[in-house]
């Protein structure tokens, strides 16, 4: 019994780490976007 609880701790732990690195990848590329945004916005409003 005591291999199965240790199995699903491992399994919960390796998805918790795969959720963190998917979250900060995310908040990452969202991050670039908004800035991109920004960027773009700047332009449009000094050529009118």
């Amino acid at each position: 019994m005591e291999f199965w609880s240790t199995l699903w701790a491992v399994v919960f732990v390796l998805c918790l780490l795969l959720f963190a690195v998917v979250a900060v990848y995310v908040s990452v590329g969202a991050l670039g976007d908004i800035r991109a945004l920004f960027r773009k916005m700047g332009r449009r409003e000094e050529g009118s």
